[in-house]
């Protein structure tokens, strides 16, 4: 049977649109385009929603070279890229990894086939349901912003969780070689055989039964905390050379010297004889 036409009337600044079968939420943004030139402006567009997808900017998207070139420079900022390095490539490398990131967490498929130089409407949501899941255990000060952007925080975040399950699965003697990130086929077999071991569906993704038979794994170090020390070398410093912190000492306060020493006072010398005095240095009558 054929679906009926839902028309929304949509009251916008030139006039009332009529949208056919938009579903419960359209979610749509009107750019005006003073030209009208439509086409002429796509690949413009694209770039800068990629950018504001990234937290570069909140404002809505105009046909603006200074806003463009603000959220550029915006872009360089908050993800630490060298200003040697293409910013195209920067912003291609930085969804590529994201990508990875969730697809090892398990909130995107292994292979999307997404296009890298843009940010989709996949991965929107797929961050999405990644900062509310981190949320649930986290103090509401420590959240994330569930919008599906993707700012710093949560990239840094999905990376040292990845990060952090590699470094469990070695101290169970499941090496990974190179980075987890960027090194996604090797790090999937990697899970792949921790799941054959453990009786799991070995889907080569850290799943929500991967990650909780990790969690109750024994080994000796999981006692101690595991922090991250970021690389330079990687956008938003993704942190790939995790260290351990070794326990304080225990301190102890020295005995003072035995001139600085207190002597009991004299109630409590009672009975025990004359208190020492101190023994003082004769002159040398040769000396004056």
């Amino acid at each position: 049977m054929e679906r009926l036409a839902i028309v929304h009337p949509d009251e916008t600044p030139l006039g009332t649109m009529l949208v056919k079968n938009p579903g419960p939420d359209p979610g749509l943004t009107l750019v005006h385009i003073p030209d009208g030139d439509f086409d002429r402006h796509i690949g413009w567009l694209q770039h800068q929603l990629t950018l504001k997808r990234l937290g570069c900017s909140s404002e809505p998207l105009t046909v603006s070279h200074e806003s463009e070139a603000a959220m550029e420079e915006r872009v360089f900022q908050l993800y630490a890229i060298p200003r040697t390095t293409s910013l195209a490539r920067a912003v291609a490398q930085i969804i590529e990894d994201m990508e990875a990131v969730l697809a090892h967490l398990y909130f995107l498929p292994a292979s999307t086939g997404m296009d890298s130089s843009v940010y989709p409407n996949m991965l929107l949501l797929a961050v999405k349901n990644f900062q509310a899941d981190f949320n649930k255990t986290r103090h509401e000060k420590h959240h994330l912003p569930v919008t599906g952007g993707l700012t710093p925080a949560t990239y840094r975040t999905a990376s040292t969780k990845v990060v952090n399950f590699r470094k469990e699965l070695e101290l169970l003697g499941f090496p990974c070689s190179g980075d987890p990130i960027r090194n996604v086929t090797a790090f999937s077999s990697t899970i792949r055989a921790f799941q054959r071991s453990r009786g799991l569906v070995p889907n080569g993704a850290l799943d929500p039964s991967t990650r909780a038979d990790l969690a109750q794994a024994p080994h000796p170090l999981r006692s101690a905390p595991i922090r991250t020390m970021p690389d330079a070398h990687q956008p938003c410093g993704v942190p790939s050379k995790p260290h351990r912190v070794a326990p304080l000492a225990h301190h102890t306060t020295p005995a003072p010297p035995a001139h600085k020493r207190m002597t009991p006072p004299h109630h409590e010398n009672k009975g025990k004889g004359p208190e020492p005095q101190p023994v003082r240095a004769r002159a040398d009558p040769r000396h004056p």
